[in-house]
């Protein structure tokens, strides 16, 4: 896919190596949304640097805009893939079935880092090992539930949450030695101790 001039990629990488002075980071991240918005939410990205757009926006707080790429349904995007009654990754965004391209190829699947770690909420915190710190942080956006089972170095660690219009409930396994702390989506915290706990919230 041709960028024509945008700085998606370029602008997501130089924010993923530390390339950009802490006080421009802001700046250089808002370049990608605007960009992308430009576009109508649609990445310019190609597959090697997809995993760098994903994760420049999702650590830079952005996972509302992941959510607006990744929902739609138009060509290039996952939903366009479904729609096309695909059940397996194809090796381009077109997604054309008789082509010489494979129709079973992993080359799109970055988004499945950002559907635990940030959809699911499952990361370990700044400057763990091992997963022996986690932070369970789940960014909802507009869909209405998640699960995901995680099979950590530490142990496994799940979670499963669901929303109903402002009220949302998550529920969270965590492995036993592992030091662990949820936030929900409306910025509550809670010390998670190991086994299962429930958790309530508002939302704003």
């Amino acid at each position: 896919m041709l960028n024509h001039g945008s700085c998606q990629a370029a602008n997501s990488v130089a924010l993923c190596a530390g390339l950009v002075p802490e006080e421009d980071r802001k700046a250089v991240l808002q370049a990608v949304v605007e960009d992308l918005e430009r576009h109508n939410w649609q990445q310019t990205v190609g597959e090697v640097m997809q995993v760098f757009l994903i994760r420049a926006l999702a650590e830079g707080g952005r996972s509302d805009v992941l959510h607006k790429i990744y929902s739609r349904e138009n060509q290039g995007s996952y939903g366009y893939m479904v729609r096309q009654g695909l059940t397996t990754l194809p090796e381009s965004w077109d997604a054309k079935p008789g082509t010489g391209n494979s129709m079973n190829h992993f080359m799109l699947g970055h988004l499945v880092e950002w559907h635990y770690a940030y959809v699911a909420g499952i990361r370990q915190q700044p400057g763990s090992i091992g997963w022996r710190k986690v932070l369970i942080a789940p960014e909802p956006g507009q869909l209405d539930s998640a699960r995901a089972l995680f099979k950590s170095p530490a142990g496994d660690i799940e979670v499963t949450w669901e929303k109903h219009k402002k009220d949302f409930e998550m529920r969270v396994t965590i492995p036993q030695g592992v030091e662990a702390v949820a936030v929900m989506p409306n910025g509550e915290r809670h010390a998670l101790n190991a086994g299962r706990t429930t958790l309530k919230a508002v939302l704003q």
